[in-house]
């Protein structure tokens, strides 16, 4: 797995050689009700295998990510939001989760 650490940003890859965990907060604006409408708006490029990176600009609670990395073979995920906090806490779920848990 490597991080490349910029102002509110995470890195991930390859994603494949963990367990991608369900989303690990509640957020303001969550889309994990709305998954089943969200879906059907997903490129058909990820169904076919041929989108591979996942770029998230507002990651927040990381419903849309998480369902998208469980669903498909996404190699690379940039993970974006303006909260420095909220990039701090997926680093150390990254990185240490055992000192979080």
């Amino acid at each position: 797995m490597v991080i490349v650490v910029l102002p509110k940003q995470i890195y991930l890859t390859p994603l494949k050689t963990h367990k991608i965990p369900s989303p690990v907060l509640k957020w303001a604006g969550g889309k994990t009700q709305l998954l089943p409408q969200l879906r059907e708006r997903y490129s058909p490029k990820l169904r076919k295998g041929t989108l591979t990176t996942y770029i998230e600009p507002f990651v927040g609670g990381g419903a849309v990510f998480f369902d998208i990395v469980n669903s498909f073979d996404i190699q690379k995920a940039y993970l974006f939001d303006t909260n420095p906090e909220l990039i701090i806490l997926y680093k150390v779920i990254q990185q240490d989760v055992e000192s979080l848990i």
